[in-house]
């Protein structure tokens, strides 16, 4: 059966394939625990309209269909690439031109094509910014490490 609503976008959808997940057995039909379960989103089913979810487990090779609402819900925030995903409050539908963050700003979507394209500022041969290096003012090196009950100072031996 289609889909009753519009399409997503299947641009933006190629753009969620390696997210990491981690998902609470709660969200399994029939399951009430809180452990998570690790995973990645491996591919989207067209005909669906959903992500498909593979667990990292040795003895779990099926894939779990997942709409937008729990993909968003169950990303890995601490993953170190977390930050490569456009992640919006909303699924990106074809023809969409304007992302509802959710927070009150909206955003114009630029044509995929575009995605990664970088613009230089007038008279400017490379992108980014340049940084002066910061001044070394201190003699002593402390590094802070951080604990649930306390913080811990180290100076090194002089």
């Amino acid at each position: 059966m289609p889909p009753r609503g519009p399409l997503i976008s299947l641009e933006w959808v190629e753009s969620l394939v390696g997210l990491s997940m981690k998902v609470p057995e709660y969200w399994w039909q029939g399951c009430k625990g809180y452990r998570l379960h690790e995973g990645v989103i491996v591919s989207f089913s067209e005909a669906k309209q959903r992500w498909n979810l593979l667990l990292n487990s040795r003895d779990d090779n099926d894939l779990y269909l997942m709409n937008y609402t729990a993909v968003s819900t169950y990303a890995d925030n601490d993953s170190y690439t977390i930050d490569e995903f456009q992640l919006p409050f909303a699924a990106i539908h074809v023809g969409d031109g304007i992302i509802d963050a959710g927070n009150g700003i909206r955003y114009t979507r630029t044509p995929p094509s575009e995605w990664t394209k970088v613009e230089l500022e007038d008279g400017l041969d490379e992108g980014g910014r340049t940084i002066d290096p910061i001044e070394w003012t201190s003699v002593k090196l402390y590094i802070v490490l951080k604990r649930r009950s306390h913080m811990s100072y180290i100076s090194p031996a002089e």
